[in-house]
């Protein structure tokens, strides 16, 4: 009988290990205009795994919603790159950056989209900042 009880526990043991290997994490936050204020919705996160053995393998978010808020539940465990597809676009913008997703876990990650059309899109470099900041300063003495 004690055997038949360890028995039992052991199979229950692995098969709790085994499904919260399968379940995967969550990627989760918050996509942003270049401006690092504006939330942006109707826009889908897309994740791609480059691990060799299923590299491509894409998952998708909803499309965000007015608060620029995302979520993709169930990602297996690994490295994914993190692209964005904005509103009324086909392709999907280049690799934003890189998460890694833990089984169980959840990664909060804010997005910004980095597009070179904004209100702010010329002061991407610092250099040009600088520029801009000094001309104005200037202007006004």
């Amino acid at each position: 009988m004690k055997r038949l009880g360890l028995l039992i526990s052991g199979i229950l043991l692995v098969t709790s290990f085994m499904v919260a290997q399968i379940s995967g994490g969550t990627v989760k936050g918050q996509v942003f205009h270049n401006d690092g204020i504006t939330p942006y919705n109707g826009c889908v996160v897309l994740l791609e795994n480059i691990n060799r053995s299923t590299s491509g393998v894409l998952h998708r978010s909803d499309p965000t919603d007015d608060l620029g808020n995302y979520s993709i539940g169930s990602v297996p465990p690994g490295i994914y790159k993190v692209k964005l597809l904005r509103p009324n676009k086909r392709k999907a913008r280049k690799t934003l950056t890189i998460v890694h997703v833990v089984s169980g876990q959840t990664v909060e990650h804010p997005i910004f989209d980095r597009s070179k059309k904004g209100t702010l899109g010329f002061l991407r470099s610092p250099c040009t900042f600088v520029v801009v900041l000094l001309t104005s300063v200037l202007f006004f003495l």
